[in-house]
């Protein structure tokens, strides 16, 4: 062992807190102003626990002081192999916003390699280049880490001059002149246009007309002397004068000059802090608090955090590099050819024909406006080169015109031809850039038809909901139902079989590009027996018949291509269609469970026999196979996974019975992530909660690295918040450290006030909070699946007692039982009915206080 430090710089002392000598670790820690360096040798008998706590004290220390930190040493811990000890360490990393550099082997043998000797920072990685040097200096190879605040080659190229962009000049001005044309224009013409194409493009041209007139294109200039958006110009000016005072300084050592600059100074960095602070404050004002997407999209601009939506500008296709035109061309030929099926007439023969018939009844102005005025804002623009915001300025005068055209297609069964062209943007998705396959087309649909697929989505969520077209088994896109009632259900289903001491199976698929490969012929003739006939079928039919996209990357346009399959992916009624496509997918065995969130399926089987269950569930996967073929769809069998739900005593030793989908096997795993939650084979939630417990940590290094910006939080709560003890616990550190961080406190204060400061549960009452306030949203009509679920029963009193126990508690033989609603929830409400309180009275913080 042994630890030392060389430094060529001056003015660094030793942090004696954190430089001593133990059985457990060798620590030296150096420090200057806002530099900090560590050398540490940790021995491999030593104890791991102790070096931790060390470790814990040293990077809260480093995140209170916000200073540059830099750790490096032999901690003999292999970062390779995946164990307790490399994962409390990587979460410790996480939860202080620190991240190692060294990424290969430090130490080989003949029989293993092993990442045992670190460097540990909180520099940005583009400022750090790390590595392991080749020489047999020890049995230990070299590691290196160098600093470096700016990149020349990243440099050189940020001065080769951008292509000039032209952006639509829309500000208050521009706007209210748009407005006035608006206005001043005589619409009438259009009314008297009986052809829905005609009047649909008429109107378009005018509108089109004063839009370009009214928001003409103009220059955007890149700003060479881009600052961040917290400092104003009397902040510069005042910093530009410190710059002069201390130059003055330099030159004369008149100390009369250095009193004024440290007076400036010091005023100027109070401001900076104040400034910093407020804009903090507003950026992440009460109102973006309530909505989490734009926290999480607040929070990446701050952090600088690169999305999908990063420009692509060449990709080699078969061993082609294409950029420009032939790029867009070359995507847009994939995503029309993807869902390339061959259509079969007997894919609607398991539907039962609906004797109703849809009638698309006509639209009002209202109906019109309110469906216009609804539409998600956004800086887009469609293929028309029109954008949202000055389409709703503008909605009311034009309403009319629009309640005109989208009446004509309701009556004829023609949907306006100049509304099915697409403009299709580009989305990465995962894994290697260069592969085409991993990119998602993204449709940007014509402004004014969006108004017109929200009215057909109404009535055709009217007539479906009247007639029960749709299976219980789907959560998708439907009003009042979610991820979590989807993973509610799946919960319940294997709780209970569980509970019977059934063997158990779920079966886990993924659907390859179901949207893009729907079959129109197919999805017309299943629409056509669920009721949709005459000018309703007419009109569906009329709405795939002319469809036609075009890819824009980097401005550079394809060619228009005609689209023979699939919804587009960004569209209203898209996702509606879909769910009457795989609708009758249940019809392959009504014995088995299916639980379909979109095309998200999973299936649950069971039986007494595990032999017999994997006969069963074979026979089932055939008949999916089947089916799958007829519609046009295609089961990834890569992805697809198995989960055999038992007791955790109970042997694995027959789970290599395989389930096989055609030639092809889904394999067994003892844990499966579906709906963003991991459903393990004993259902203990353990891995979710490491799961949920890395996610968190890496939360808490964000807020240390900002303090006073964002709450941290979970979803499915309902699932997997039945957990132990022991697993809540884990959480509830990661949260207390979250809050001291949002509060800006030292580690020792006390965390309960802060829960009451901040108005947040405690994760270990979470579960029993969510429970009575899912039972409320269901008590008010919003959750039929969770009261189906909870199956709750007055209980008949054979004589009077004391206690106050209105619902029945059903028997649970085992752990499995307590955690099911239908005990969870009676439990409850039997514990607050004894209190004698009013649960339609209580909130969400008098709650905790009960429960």
């Amino acid at each position: 062992g042994g630890v030392s430090i060389l430094i060529a710089d001056t003015g660094f002392e030793i942090a004696p807190e954190f430089s001593m000598i133990t059985n457990d670790y060798e620590a030296l820690c150096i420090r200057k102003n806002l530099e900090v360096c560590c050398g540490i040798y940790r021995p491999p008998n030593g104890n791991v626990f102790q070096f931790f706590e060390f470790l814990d004290k040293l990077f809260t220390t480093i995140t209170e002081v916000t200073c540059n930190f830099t750790l490096g040493g032999d901690l003999n811990i292999d970062m390779l192999d995946v164990s307790r000890n490399q994962t409390e360490l990587l979460l410790l990393l996480s939860a202080n916003s620190l991240h190692n550099v060294i990424s290969h082997p430090t130490r080989i043998t003949t029989s293993c390699s092993s990442m045992l000797d670190l460097f540990i920072t909180n520099q940005e990685s583009s400022d750090v280049t790390a590595g392991v040097l080749c020489s047999d200096l020890s049995d230990h190879l070299p590691i290196f880490m160098l600093l470096h605040k700016q990149n020349l080659s990243s440099k050189t190229k940020s001065n080769e001059a951008p292509p000039p962009r032209y952006v639509q000049d829309i500000n208050e001005k521009t706007l209210q002149a748009f407005r006035r044309n608006i206005e001043t224009t005589n619409w009438s013409s259009i009314f008297d246009i009986a052809d829905v194409n005609q009047a649909y493009d008429k109107f378009i041209e005018v509108f089109k007309n004063i839009y370009s007139i009214s928001f003409p294109l103009k220059l955007r200039k890149n700003n060479k002397r881009a600052r961040k958006p917290r400092i104003t110009g009397d902040h510069l000016k005042s910093m530009r004068i410190k710059a002069c005072l201390y130059k003055e300084f330099l030159k004369s050592r008149n100390l009369v000059v250095l009193a004024k600059f440290k007076t400036l100074r010091n005023r100027l960095n109070a401001d900076l802090k104040r400034s910093k602070r407020t804009y903090y404050n507003n950026f992440f004002d009460s109102e973006c608090m309530k909505h989490s997407d734009l926290i999480w999209k607040r929070l990446g601009a701050l952090l600088g955090k690169k999305t999908n939506c990063t420009k692509i500008e060449s990709l080699s296709i078969d061993g082609i590099e294409k950029s420009g035109s032939a790029l867009s061309d070359a995507f847009n030929h994939f995503f029309v050819n993807v869902g390339s099926g061959t259509y079969c007439s007997d894919a609607g023969n398991n539907i039962p024909r609906v004797s109703e018939t849809i009638f698309f009844y006509p639209a009002d102005e209202h109906e019109v406006y309110a469906a216009m005025a609804n539409l998600r804002n956004n800086n887009s623009c469609d293929v028309d080169n029109i954008k949202i915001k000055p389409v709703k300025l503008v909605i009311d005068i034009i309403a009319p015109c629009l309640t005109h055209i989208y009446n004509l297609a309701l009556t004829s069964g023609i949907f306006p031809m100049g509304m099915q062209t697409a403009k299709v943007t580009v989305l990465f998705k995962k894994g290697d850039r260069n592969c085409i396959g991993n990119y998602r087309p993204i449709s940007i649909l014509p402004i004014f038809s969006k108004g017109l697929e929200k009215i057909l989505h109404t009535r055709i969520t009217n007539f479906s909901n009247k007639h029960k077209l749709l299976i219980d088994s789907q959560f998708g896109f439907r009003k009042f139902r979610s991820t979590e009632c989807a993973l509610l259900h799946q919960k319940e289903i294997i709780l209970d079989n569980l509970e019977e001491k059934l063997s158990t199976v779920g079966i886990f698929l993924d659907f390859s590009k179901a949207f893009d490969c729907l079959d129109h012929g197919i999805l017309l003739d299943k629409l056509f027996l669920y009721g949709f006939r005459g000018v309703s079928f007419s009109l569906l039919k009329s709405y795939f018949q002319s469809r036609r996209q075009y890819v824009s990357i980097n401005d550079h346009m394809s060619s228009l291509l005609g689209i023979n399959s699939g919804v587009p992916q960004g569209s209203i009624l898209g996702p509606l269609l879909f769910l009457f496509y795989i609708n009758d997918i249940v019809t392959i065995d009504p014995d088995v469970n299916f639980i379909i969130y979109a095309d998200d399926t999973s299936i649950i089987i069971s039986d007494k026999n595990y032999e017999h269950l994997v006969t069963r569930a074979n026979i089932v996967l055939s008949k999916l196979k089947c089916w799958c073929e007829i519609n046009s769809l295609h089961i990834n069998t890569n992805k697809s996974k198995a989960v055999i739900f038992q007791l955790q005593s109970r042997t694995q030793a027959n789970l290599f019975l395989p389930f096989k989908y055609g030639s092809d096997i889904i394999h067994c795993v003892e844990n499966v992530k579906t709906l963003g939650v991991f459903f393990s084979f004993n259902m203990s939630w353990s891995e979710h909660v490491k799961y949920v417990r890395t996610k968190l940590s890496k939360i808490v290094g964000v807020i240390n690295k900002y303090r006073n910006v964002l709450r941290a939080s979970d979803k499915a709560h309902l699932i997997w918040g039945s957990t132990g003890l022991t697993n809540l616990n884990l959480l509830r550190v990661l949260q207390k450290k979250a809050l001291r961080a949002i509060a800006n406190v030292p580690t020792t204060s006390p965390s309960l006030p802060l829960f009451d400061k901040f108005s947040i549960t405690d994760v270990s009452k979470l579960y029993r909070q969510r429970l009575i306030l899912t039972y409320q949203s269901a008590l008010k009509g919003k959750s039929e699946t969770f009261l189906n679920l909870a199956d709750l029963h007055l209980q008949i009193p054979i004589y009077q007692t004391r206690q106050i126990h209105p619902w029945q508690i059903p028997k649970s033989r085992t752990n499995f039982g307590h955690q099911r609603i239908k005990h969870a929830l009676p439990h409850l409400l039997n514990h607050i009915a004894s209190v004698e309180i009013d649960i339609t009275s209580l909130n969400k913080n008098s709650i905790v206080n009960i429960v």
